[in-house]
């Protein structure tokens, strides 16, 4: 699927973000794996854990992998920690745009990378999630 690089602040401040929510979907296990979030459980940290955000009603589980080709065809591989809006693809924590090499400004619309979205490519897998 192919998107723009967008945050997500979800278990995080909310730093103007407009579809902000209180929890991720995940948490992580005694292994830094990340397993679905109960009730009860800590959400990942968008600022400390770097995650990629599934589309909703995609078929993609939290803790699958999904890999990031940036438009230089750099990849880097990360767990889905988050499940988010049907059809949309590129958001991630602002831990994983850091990883990236890349910045993150708040602006009174949320959170951007290097002033606006970068076009990315990201490959979900399906089934790989350690649960």
């Amino acid at each position: 699927m192919s998107g723009n690089l967008g945050i997500d602040t979800d278990g995080g401040p909310k730093r103007n973000d407009l579809n902000w929510k209180p929890n991720t979907s995940a948490t992580k296990d005694s292994n830094g794996n990340y397993i679905p979030r109960g009730d009860h459980d800590p959400s990942l940290n968008p600022d400390k854990d770097p995650y990629v955000v599934a589309p909703g009603n995609s078929g993609i589980k939290v803790g699958d992998l999904a890999t990031i080709t940036e438009p230089d065809g750099t990849q880097r591989t990360y767990q889905v920690g988050d499940i988010g809006p049907e059809g949309k693809a590129g958001e991630v924590a602002s831990a994983t745009a850091k990883d990236m090499g890349d910045n993150v400004s708040d602006t009174p619309d949320g959170p951007v990378v290097n002033g606006q979205g970068t076009p990315v490519t990201v490959t979900f897998y399906r089934g790989t999630h350690k649960y």
